[in-house]
């Protein structure tokens, strides 16, 4: 049945605060005639943007992204000519009335009573006529999204041949008991900051932080595990929810250390595990889907073609527990990358001939990008984007990871690590200091320099780069340097240990998914 009601009366379906709820989906999915794809519309893509409309009126949508209005449309008269217009760039959908009411993600796109779908530059489509009674409030969904550069949206209506009109004053109204002003979806998007950081380095130290919210250079803590140089160290969670730490090591015996704590803080945190086949070197590690059996719950890259997972909720710590392989890809392989997204999980892996293989269950892997010739460091994943970084050569990809093209880079150099946060923003590090900064989710990057903190143009490589979820990014690099920036990259303060130096610092990682 639909969602319409008389006033007075106070149903389970309500509608008591001006304008329609918007959230943000941080991707864009769909072919080029059908899209947005409301199925792609999930928790795991929900973005921390939210807000209310009470006029959408050239709205701002930025790259990969789609937004989502809920509430309810009361109109003013009864008349059967109402009609409603959509103005976008690019697609965009509007339902009305019970074909309104499912959850985003089950929205068919064919009962639409306007479908401006596709990538297309702004372009406005008109409803037929729809028969509405003044008595009734309806359930009204918009969806619209933009890919390959920012978009607006613009919703408007109008009855009896009449002039259209945006504004939605006693029009549209929503209800505040619902995270989506409908009640439709009710899962919400995790803001929550990091709490505790490690950072791994060559000759076996680690630091630790709960310096929540500032991670300090006098707030770090260290300890020697003796081990040999430590390649990434990953956050996970099992599936009931506690924390598991694995970190991998350029040393061939016990090529993996987990630990089952909230934070590690001393050698004896750790369980050494082969994660390896004959003791190869691991290169990168990932997390996965713990709660799901027919997916890895952790994937490990390593050296001379091998590769390793766990496609249960087994303990990582116990080597009988990793599945490890052969003959996966050419040369090395260099790193893997879960998108944290459960409803629509893709991973992806590198190697160092800078072939790219996605998977949807991360122990079969599909190539998307053939070989470059050239070393890639680093696969990661924000908002839609995937970014992989290398020697010289650069690639963006798709949210699917299924395709991929050269990165709009600033310059020629080799980098090695990157990271977004979540938002449009990332954050690519490598040789001698330089930083890569893009606000637009990777389409377009400036370029800054680490400052000489040494004298004598002794700028220091840096190896990795992490956000903590509340607006700080940590730098890790060689000559054990740290440095911190509060503004998207673009400035860097030195925080690096009073020590001097604990070797090259090579991974940096909050507690956050």
């Amino acid at each position: 049945m639909s969602y319409k009601f008389y006033v007075p009366g106070f149903p389970p379906n309500w509608a008591d605060t001006s304008g329609l709820k918007y959230r943000s989906y941080s991707v864009y999915s769909g072919s080029a005639s059908e899209s947005p794809d409301p199925a792609s519309l999930v928790s795991g893509s929900l973005r921390t943007i939210s807000g209310a409309s009470t006029q959408i009126s050239s709205f701002a949508v930025s790259t990969d992204t789609t937004y989502v209005w809920r509430g309810y449309f009361k109109p003013d008269a009864s008349s059967s000519t109402w009609q409603f217009k959509v103005t976008s760039e690019d697609g965009a959908y509007l339902w009305l009335d019970t074909n309104a009411e499912a959850a985003v993600a089950s929205l068919n796109r064919a009962n639409a009573i306007v479908d401006n779908g596709g990538t297309h530059g702004s372009q406005a489509t008109t409803s037929a006529n729809q028969n509405l009674d003044s008595d009734f409030h309806y359930a009204i969904t918009l969806v619209a999204g933009s890919t390959g550069g920012s978009g607006t949206a613009t919703l408007e209506w109008s009855r009896d041949g009449g002039a259209f009109s945006s504004d939605g004053a006693g029009y549209l109204e929503y209800d505040s008991r619902y995270e989506d002003g409908f009640g439709a979806d009710s899962y919400t998007a995790s803001a929550s900051p990091a709490t505790q950081a490690l950072i791994g380095g060559s000759g076996g130290w680690i630091g630790y932080s709960t310096d929540t919210g500032n991670w300090a250079g006098g707030n770090w803590n260290w300890y020697d595990t003796g081990t040999r140089a430590m390649q990434e160290i990953q956050y996970g969670q099992a599936a009931d929810g506690s924390d598991i730490w694995v970190n991998v090591l350029n040393g061939a015996t016990s090529s993996g250390r987990v630990a089952h704590d909230s934070l590690p803080t001393q050698t004896s945190d750790w369980t050494a595990v082969d994660v390896s086949q004959n003791n190869s070197y691991a290169q990168g590690v990932s997390n996965g889907l713990p709660d799901d059996d027919s997916k890895a719950s952790w994937c490990v890259a390593i050296r001379d073609s091998r590769f390793s997972y766990i496609d249960d909720d087994g303990d990582p710590a116990v080597s009988s527990n990793w599945t490890k392989l052969s003959g996966e890809m050419s040369g090395h392989l260099t790193d893997v990358t879960f998108n944290q997204d459960s409803s629509s999980p893709v991973w992806v892996r590198s190697n160092s001939r800078f072939e790219l293989e996605s998977s949807t269950d991360g122990i079969s892997f599909t190539t998307r990008q053939t070989a470059l010739s050239a070393n890639c460091s680093d696969v990661e994943y924000s908002n839609g984007v995937w970014i992989a970084v290398g020697a010289e050569v650069h690639r963006i990809g798709t949210a699917n990871g299924q395709t991929w093209s050269a990165l709009n880079a600033p310059s020629t150099r080799t980098m090695y690590g990157s990271a977004g946060n979540g938002g449009g923003n990332w954050v690519v590090v490598g040789e001698t200091g330089y930083v890569w900064v893009s606000s637009d989710n990777g389409s377009n990057w400036s370029e800054v320099q680490i400052p000489d903190s040494r004298g004598a143009g002794n700028f220091t490589t840096i190896r990795d780069v992490a956000y903590d979820g509340a607006g700080i990014w940590i730098a890790v690099g060689e000559e054990g340097e740290m440095w911190k920036s509060t503004d998207n990259g673009s400035s860097w303060s030195n925080i690096t240990p009073s020590r001097g130096s604990y070797g090259i610092l090579n991974t940096i990682e909050f507690n956050i998914l």
